[in-house]
């Protein structure tokens, strides 16, 4: 039956009605289908074409049985979210976080007012020897640096997405890495709600390059790798390249030392903001994750240029390593689609060595950081030239 509401006579627009235990209908128009809500007092009947007859009686049903199965999909992938989700809090669970007792008997002697240990974030922490190492390891330490707000090791429980380097650690000591090699502290609060307030502060560099400097120290390396993740990537640029800055919510100009990029091997940026964050074209400077001076403010080119910080990071042509490399997701849900901030792929590192393309919808902003130690550890290890590496591992 095809019913049409008093004042919509004059416009014979021709009405399907369904309910799902709410008043919506299916309102035809032009050869344009639209979803309404009508009024169900006062409403008539009347004769209609074959046209409509058929498309009413057999078209209309047809796009009702689609939509019902794909609400059913729906549901079926919310539930393997949350069959995924515990899998993945499974399989992190057997994790031995925490520092060790030697490295963390080390950091006291030697960096107690730093807090490296994190005892008021749960899982922020990971690496160390059991014994004092006395040589160079056998193996390039690795120092992990995480994305704003994420945790240092999170098992899942404190949100989805706030699993830190928990995979890419395990997938390190599957291949014969020990607790030795790997290092990782939280910077930050680890809390969400907060994401919008951090920025490349004083605070922030000085902490991660002083544990960066330690790892070097203990372990008696000559350099280390570093991997950076989203924020992550920005501020271990800068805690490599050294050189002044300037927080003005801090101590005003500082001096954050002499680049040490001869002790680093090969930096890994995944999914940085190089060039700003689209989501600083609207809130402009008034957050300070977005701030002109310390944040991620893409600028509006040619008039103003990207914050003071990401501009002096390119401004330094100390390299952050032997080889830079960066890696990028088109289908980034956090950056954005194709990492585009005013035409440049915000995730590239100037000066770098190689751009890896993940091209998959289903590796994004955090499916970097969980997914690629297979093609980082290849990197390490030398196993593929340099060259040939995108087109090896290039996702089709």
């Amino acid at each position: 039956m095809i019913f049409k509401t008093n004042d919509q006579r004059q416009f014979y627009k021709m009405t399907y009605m369904f309910d799902f235990k709410t008043k919506i209908s299916w309102q035809i128009k032009s050869d344009i289908v639209k979803y309404n809500f009508i009024n169900y007092d006062n409403i008539y009947s009347e004769k209609i074409s074959f046209f409509n007859f058929i498309l009413c009686t057999i078209m209309l049903p047809i796009i009702f049985d689609l939509i019902k199965l794909i609400l059913v999909n729906l549901r079926h992938m919310v539930l393997q979210s949350v069959i995924l989700f515990f899998v993945a809090v499974i399989s992190v669970q057997s994790l031995d976080r925490g520092f060790t007792r030697d490295f963390q008997s080390y950091l006291d002697q030697n960096y107690k007012i730093f807090g490296f240990e994190r005892s008021d974030i749960r899982n922020g922490v990971y690496g160390g020897a059991e014994v004092r190492p006395t040589k160079q390891p056998q193996r390039v330490p690795i120092v992990f640096i995480h994305g704003n707000s994420d945790i240092g090791v999170g098992d899942g429980l404190e949100g989805i997405f706030f699993t830190g380097w928990s995979e890419q650690i395990e997938y390190y000591l599957s291949y014969g890495y020990t607790k030795a090699d790997l290092y990782v502290t939280t910077w930050g609060d680890g809390l969400s709600v907060t994401s919008s307030l951090k920025y490349h502060s004083e605070n922030y560099l000085k902490y991660l390059r002083t544990f960066l400097l330690a790892v070097l120290d203990y372990t008696k390396s000559p350099y280390v790798n570093v991997i950076g993740h989203s924020m992550g990537v920005t501020l271990g640029r800068k805690i490599i390249k050294g050189g002044y800055a300037n927080d003005e919510l801090g101590s005003g100009s500082y001096y954050l030392g002499d680049p040490f990029t001869d002790r680093i091997k090969v930096f890994v940026g995944l999914a940085g903001a190089n060039e700003g964050l689209t989501s600083c074209y609207t809130t402009q400077t008034t957050l300070p994750t977005c701030g002109s001076t310390n944040g991620f403010f893409p600028g509006q080119p040619p008039f103003i240029t990207k914050s003071n910080f990401l501009k002096e990071l390119d401004d330094n042509r100390a390299k952050e390593a032997s080889w830079v490399v960066s890696f990028r997701a088109p289908f980034d849900e956090i950056i954005g689609q194709d990492c585009l901030v005013w035409g440049k792929y915000t995730t590239r590192i100037k000066r770098e060595d190689e751009e890896i393309v993940i091209n998959s919808p289903v590796v994004g902003h955090f499916g970097l950081r969980d997914t690629t130690a297979p093609y980082i550890l290849n990197i390490f290890q030398g196993v593929i030239p340099f060259i040939q590496y995108k087109q090896q591992f290039h996702f089709k």
